[in-house]
């Protein structure tokens, strides 16, 4: 059963309307990534304390943590957007 918010963004056009199953692999997903994000961050603040006061690894720990960061969520919206068309 669809709610009210639902009904009304299908008669408005608005966001789509995802199913249950839907729900389901989006809040799968989310989770899994969720997860690698902590994932790396854990190992971003591993690498800041291996660096010391060395600016230069201090630096490239943030420049990779950015860039994973950037990775990981690209890959989420992929995948969500799968299950979404599915």
């Amino acid at each position: 059963m669809k709610s009210a918010y639902e009904l009304a963004m299908e008669r408005l056009g608005g966001e789509e309307v995802v199913n249950e199953e839907q729900k389901v692999a989006l809040a799968e997903i989310d989770n899994v990534h969720d997860a690698k994000r902590a994932q790396a961050e854990l190992k971003a603040q591993d690498a800041t304390r291996r660096a010391g006061g060395n600016t230069t690894a201090l630096d490239e720990a943030k420049a990779n943590l950015a860039r994973e960061l950037q990775r990981i969520e690209e890959k989420r919206e992929q995948k969500k957007q799968t299950a979404r068309n599915s």
